[in-house]
């Protein structure tokens, strides 16, 4: 079984010191989101291969905490300045060209293409947003990465961090 984890960025500032978009810092709120969601990680015995992270402060800074919270080594991450400006397509095709021998994969990006990777991927749930923090995890009951698709993804597990409820 291959497993997948999407996550949005923590919340992040409206605007940077530099005035550009990547170089965005999470809010106060959003270490404490990346904090939470990585007590819960830590309490689902979460096991990760690889975490590729975009280079944007703000996906990096939700590793950081992430990790260092859920008790995950930060050399499992990844930067991947691809993922910043990346369509849904992109993502998928990456996805499908990883290591075999890998069978757990993290994704810290950006909106809309988490929403959009989510959406095909689960095509039944069709999220109108993922919310800032918000993680899936996908499993694939596959042995390559390159047979993953929407017709043998399963929802396994989600977190959305103003959201008590279940959605699903």
């Amino acid at each position: 079984m291959k497993k997948l984890l999407i996550l949005r960025h923590a919340k992040a500032a409206f605007e940077s010191a530099t005035g550009e978009d990547v170089d965005r810092p999470l809010t106060e709120a959003g270490k404490q989101q990346a904090q939470k969601l990585g007590f819960k990680l830590k309490g689902r015995n979460i096991h990760l291969d690889v975490a590729w992270v975009s280079h944007a402060l703000r996906t990096q800074q939700t590793c950081f905490f992430l990790f260092a919270t859920a008790g995950i080594s930060i050399e499992l991450a990844e930067e991947a300045s691809w993922i910043y400006q990346a369509d849904y397509r992109t993502i998928i095709q990456n996805i499908k060209a990883t290591n075999d021998e890998l069978d757990s994969l993290l994704i810290i990006g950006h909106n809309p293409t988490m929403t959009q990777v989510v959406n095909f991927l689960i095509e039944a749930l069709q999220l109108d947003n993922l919310p800032t923090c918000g993680l899936m995890e996908i499993g694939f009951d596959v042995t390559k990465w390159e047979e993953i698709s929407s017709s043998n993804a399963e929802l396994i597990w989600h977190d959305f961090p103003k959201v008590e409820n279940s959605f699903l």
